[in-house]
């Protein structure tokens, strides 16, 4: 009996329990409830070690009592735009970012103006609390959006408007 079970249903037996298992692994991939995320942080141009990331992390979590489970932040620093050859960096960060998903991006002065000057980045007047935008006055960063023509010659500029802060003053910077 057992060599007729073993010639004749083994295999199928054991492929459907493989079928069956990757199923119910697709299955609770696809319905688990996933963290929401509080904040999206895209680092730019800055090469930070895990450790960095981790402590800010951790440090921001504690600050706003996260519960890990329903909750968590992204600190992603994989966003090397400057002197890239390979295009998907800067596709990946132009989805983000047309798509919304940034809550706050941290980089460089040059690659903020150039990200600035093409229209990319909401003024900061109309993202901030008026009190807290007043409070922030010392560390603004101002800029225009360039209006081009066909070329890419800059025609005219608009408003100079805040669109940022400096960091400098900030321990990890």
């Amino acid at each position: 009996k057992i060599g007729y079970f073993r010639t004749y249903y083994l295999t199928k037996l054991l492929v459907g329990i493989v079928v069956l298992a990757c199923a119910a692994s697709l299955i609770y991939t696809m319905v688990r409830p996933r963290p929401d995320t509080l904040l999206y942080t895209a680092i730019l141009d800055y090469a930070m070690t895990d450790e960095m990331t981790d402590t800010l992390s951790s440090g921001f979590s504690e600050y706003i009592s996260l519960d890990p489970q329903t909750q968590e932040l992204v600190f992603d620093n994989t966003f090397l735009l400057s002197g890239q050859t390979d295009y998907s960096t800067q596709q990946r960060f132009s989805t983000y970012l047309f798509a919304g998903e940034f809550d706050v991006i941290i980089g460089g002065e040059t690659q903020m103006q150039s990200q600035m000057q093409n229209g990319y980045f909401a003024p900061l007047s109309e993202q901030l609390p008026t009190e807290l935008f007043s409070e922030l006055k010392d560390y603004f960063v101002y800029g225009a959006i360039a209006e081009t023509d066909s070329e890419g010659n800059v025609i005219s500029w608009g408003e100079e408007e805040v669109y940022g802060l400096y960091l400098d003053d900030c321990e990890i910077y």
